[in-house]
């Protein structure tokens, strides 16, 4: 591999680690829309209540049974998942919530 490539990797972890400590970078990584943490270190998110439809709902948690965190947005078992997760089910219809039409 050229050494460059290893530079921008290094480069890259270091933004990241700045990220973390500064709260001014957050930006930079992937934050929750709704509880304005980033996802990969948030253990839960705080939105408790799903829209679907004209009607606001109890959001569905990620299953406790589960060992470890869910594989789109990071959350840890029993923690609500992250706006746009694509595995968080609707409390409405048991499909997904992000392609839930309310119906």
């Amino acid at each position: 591999m050229p050494a460059s490539r290893f530079v921008t990797t290094a480069v890259r972890f270091e933004i990241r680690q700045t990220a973390v400590k500064r709260a001014n970078y957050r930006r930079l990584m992937a934050t929750c829309p709704d509880c304005q943490q980033e996802m990969r270190l948030a253990p839960s998110c705080s939105s408790l209540f799903a829209v679907v439809g004209e009607r606001r709902l109890d959001r569905v948690r990620h299953d406790v049974s589960e060992i470890a965190r869910c594989e789109s947005c990071y959350v840890m078992p029993g923690g609500l998942h992250h706006f746009g997760c694509d595995l968080e089910r609707c409390p409405n219809c048991g499909g997904q919530l992000i392609a839930c039409t309310g119906d």
